[in-house]
C-alpha cells in the first residue's frame, strides 16, 4: 500500500533520477521520440514503438533507439536528433521542477546527505536541466550512461555514485526514481532503500514488482537524516 510519507534515517548519499521524478515532463519525451523518428526514419513512430519508449523511461536513449532501429549507425543519428529537439523544447518553452524538489536538495544539502543526480539523457541535456533549475549548488554529482557507465536497469551509475561519495556501505544509500527501469537499477545495486515515485505515471503496483520498497506520491513525500 502506497504510504503518503515516509522518513528514512542513517542515510550517507540520496540518488535521483531526473525526468519524472524531480524535473516535471509533461510528455515531452514521447514528443521528442516522435521528432527524432520522423528525422531519422521520415516516418511517423508505430503505436508499438511508442508503447515500447514509455514502457523504457529511464534506459539509455542509444539503446532505446538501437531496439528499435536494429542499426547502430541509425541510433546514434536518432539519440543525437533527440537531445537535440529536447534542448530546443527546453529553451523554448522552459523546464520545472516537481513540486518540493529544489527544496528537497537544498535540505538534504544542508543536512550533509550526498546528491547525485542519475538519467538516461546525454551529459550535455542533463547540464542544461541542472543549469536551468539552478540545482548545482545542491548537488554533489551527476551520471548518464556513457561507454564505460552502462543505463539503467544495470547498477554501474548508482554504484559509480557511490564510490564517488565515499559511502561507508550500500545499506547508506538510496535511490529515487519514477520508473520500473529505476526500481530495478535500485535493487540490482543492492542499495539500502529503492524509492518509487507516482510522478512519472508509473503504477504504483508495477513500480514494486520491479524492486521498489517503497512507493511515495512524490519525492516531496520524502524525508531523510543523516547517521
Amino acid at each position: 500500500m502506497m504510504e503518503p510519507h515516509y522518513e528514512l534515517r542513517n542515510v550517507e548519499l540520496v540518488c535521483f533520477d531526473m525526468a519524472g521524478t524531480t524535473v516535471q515532463d509533461a510528455g515531452r519525451v514521447l514528443e521528442v521520440f516522435d521528432r527524432a523518428i520522423l528525422e531519422i526514419e521520415g516516418r511517423q513512430p508505430t503505436d508499438e514503438e511508442r508503447a515500447y519508449v514509455a514502457r523504457t523511461m529511464g534506459q539509455s536513449k542509444i539503446e532505446v533507439f538501437s531496439a528499435l532501429l536494429h542499426s547502430d549507425v541509425k541510433a546514434i543519428q536518432a539519440t543525437q536528433a533527440f537531445e537535440r529537439y529536447y534542448r530546443e523544447a527546453v529553451e523554448a518553452s522552459g523546464v520545472e521542477e516537481i513540486p518540493g524538489a529544489t527544496d528537497l536538495l537544498r535540505r538534504l544539502h544542508h543536512q550533509g546527505i550526498r546528491v547525485f543526480l542519475t538519467t538516461g539523457f546525454a551529459a550535455v541535456t542533463q547540464e542544461l536541466l541542472i543549469d536551468k533549475l539552478g540545482w548545482a549548488p545542491f548537488i554533489d554529482g551527476a551520471l548518464c550512461p556513457t561507454e564505460q557507465l552502462r543505463g539503467r536497469p544495470y547498477p554501474d551509475m548508482l554504484l559509480a555514485a557511490s564510490l564517488a561519495a565515499q559511502v561507508t556501505s550500500m545499506a547508506q544509500v538510496v535511490s529515487v526514481g519514477d520508473t520500473t527501469m529505476d526500481a530495478t537499477s535500485g535493487r540490482n545495486s543492492a542499495v539500502g532503500a529503492v524509492i518509487g515515485v507516482l510522478t512519472g505515471g508509473f503504477s504504483e503496483e508495477a513500480l514494486r514488482q520491479a524492486g521498489a520498497h517503497r512507493v511515495l506520491p512524490s519525492v516531496a513525500n520524502l524525508a531523510l537524516t543523516p547517521g
